[in-house]
């Protein structure tokens, strides 16, 4: 069967919201294979998957549940391919809780705002 790459990130997407990740052979630099769950992430989540989006192998190590360092032992691709399989299945939905959340901000800043003013008018008697 011949997909575009699209299209099988969408096929792996569909799979993932049922089985919770997408299973994923792997090679390590020593010549081994190992399979991963690159995982689907929990809402919870998306803040650290975010903060990681642009350190590949923390990031690799995040989506697998892996320890730190993990990732220095695969090999370039294997890493990539960690990293592709989980945007596939998480960026889209990461960056619509992060619209959402500065959305929220933003609606909440002037409460905030005018809550300071009103504070400054009646400050804490110390007792």
């Amino acid at each position: 069967m011949n997909t575009t790459p699209n299209k099988q990130l969408n096929m792996n997407a569909n799979n993932a919201i049922i089985s919770g990740g997408i299973n994923l052979a792997v090679h390590t630099n020593a010549g081994t294979e190992e399979t991963v769950t690159v995982r689907l992430l929990k809402i919870r989540e998306f803040p650290d998957y975010l903060r990681l989006v642009d350190q590949e192998e923390r990031l690799a190590e995040f989506l697998c549940d892996k320890p730190e360092g993990w990732a220095d032992t695969l090999t370039v691709d294997s890493l990539l391919d960690i990293c592709e399989q989980g945007h596939g299945i998480n960026f889209k939905n990461a960056c619509r809780w992060g619209e959402r959340r500065a959305q929220v901000n933003e609606a909440l800043l002037p409460i905030a705002a005018s809550g300071k003013a009103v504070a400054q008018q009646f400050p804490q008697v110390q007792g």
